[in-house]
């Protein structure tokens, strides 16, 4: 229910973006010529202006003015426009005079045009957040469900109002409020099975209730551990189908080229950082780590501590990073030599990150599904990977880790994919999740 109003929020807001870049491309002929641009005219414009809009709305999308986060959250996004539109700009200028195919090296047109879609993108957005929000809906929580009423509280663009929190043997006052109130109860709760009777008298009177682990899962986008089992591993994730193995393979052989060509450029100038700062020609850092179903394998990185023994997850020897270690970390650049990883088909562009065998082991012992992440091949960058600021250091930072990697396992598609590559470039961008 919300992921679809959230996602509805997303569309209506792409739609608007759509429909302001167009006009304010007819506004700016109009202005510029002082009359209504003929058809013919305009359509001249508009195919080149269409390739400029799809630019426009993917780096909308990378910086995250579409993500779920930055439509539910209350906070100024005048910051992030600024930065937004400024690139934008930049790749406008870039479009039309450095790909002559194009047509057109509008000077003028495209100055006013900045300027109308600029002003109009960031009007169309505080009216979006402060006139347009989503109907409100009365919830009635069951049980201790202390988190959601937080949120919905303090955030409450989701669109719910929370107008009761009642304790199970309140539930029969229920009946005080009208049918359209939606009823958030947690069936995991022990207290659930006792009262399913109840509830499902409230179904047959045409209450809506609604599971809470499920909405807690499409807030946050991680599975809530706590309430699961290996028999919701068995039901809920399956075998992908052969058009996304296949899809998926020939994505990370695209990556595994562009990443050996970049490799192959930096190299040098790496090498003799290396040598001026250490006195050492020692790139790589290969060792072991976790691969698919378990099975180990050998993972290459560009060396960035000045000693090459496996990270331990409490992070001890971080303190042992050089100076060109913490630029190639801060860019990614580590991560390069993992391309031969792609191309062997020991991991994956997206998936779960690999992590030491001991550590592996060492969790298992901790928490006993964390096997199940094991399921899909490792990835270089991963839904975990972006949604958490840093790579565990302790037992329950790798338990929330845990909800994001069998979230992604559950709901894993190309499409999904692409959002995972798309935020990595927001995150490489803005060099979040390094430590």
């Amino acid at each position: 229910m919300s992921s679809m109003r959230l996602g509805h929020n997303a569309l209506f807001l792409f739609l608007g973006d759509a429909a302001i870049f167009f006009a304010s491309l007819w506004v700016a002929l109009t202005v510029r010529h002082f009359a209504i641009p003929q058809s013919t005219f305009y359509t001249e414009h508009l195919y080149p202006f269409t390739v400029l809009f799809a630019l426009w709305v993917l780096i909308f999308f990378i910086a995250g003015l579409y993500d779920e986060e930055f439509l539910t959250i209350k906070r100024s996004i005048a910051d992030t426009l600024l930065v937004t539109q400024s690139i934008g700009t930049g790749c406008a200028v870039g479009l039309f005079y450095l790909i002559p195919f194009l047509g057109l090296t509008p000077k003028t047109n495209l100055a006013l045009f900045l300027i109308f879609f600029s002003f109009a993108v960031w009007w169309w957005r505080r009216y979006f957040f402060h006139k347009l929000r989503p109907i409100s809906k009365d919830v009635v929580l069951v049980g201790d469900l202390s988190e959601l009423e937080t949120i919905f509280s303090t955030k409450n663009f989701y669109g719910f109002s929370v107008i009761q929190t009642l304790a199970w043997d309140k539930l029969n006052t229920i009946s005080q409020y009208p049918p359209s109130t939606l009823i958030l109860v947690d069936y995991k709760d022990k207290l659930f099975q006792s009262h399913a009777q109840q509830i499902h008298s409230l179904v047959f009177n045409n209450y809506q209730i609604v599971d809470s682990n499920k909405i807690t899962e499409q807030l946050f986008g991680r599975v809530n551990i706590e309430q699961i089992s290996h028999e919701w591993f068995i039901k809920r994730v399956s075998q992908p189908n052969r058009f996304f193995v296949f899809t998926k393979r020939l994505l990370d052989i695209c990556a595994a080229i562009i990443l050996l060509t970049t490799l192959l450029v930096l190299i040098p100038f790496i090498l003799i950082w290396m040598v001026i700062e250490e006195r050492s020609i020692d790139l790589f850092f290969i060792h072991t780590r976790a691969g698919q179903f378990g099975k180990p394998f050998t993972m290459y990185k560009l060396r960035s501590m000045s000693v090459k023994d496996g990270t331990s997850w409490d992070g001890d020897n971080h303190t042992q990073i050089t100076k060109l270690g913490k630029i190639i970390r801060a860019l990614r650049i580590d991560e390069l030599p993992q391309a031969l990883n792609l191309l062997k088909g020991d991991i994956s562009l997206v998936g779960p990150r690999a992590i030491l065998e001991s550590e592996q082991q060492e969790m298992e012992e901790q928490l006993e599904l964390y096997k199940l992440r094991l399921f899909a091949k490792p990835g270089i960058t991963g839904w975990a990977q972006i949604k958490q600021k840093h790579a565990p250091l302790n037992s329950e930072e790798a338990k929330e880790r845990l909800g994001y990697d069998l979230y992604y396992l559950e709901h894993q598609s190309i499409l999904f994919d692409v959002l995972i590559i798309l935020r990595t470039i927001k995150t490489i961008l803005l060099k979040a999740g390094v430590r």
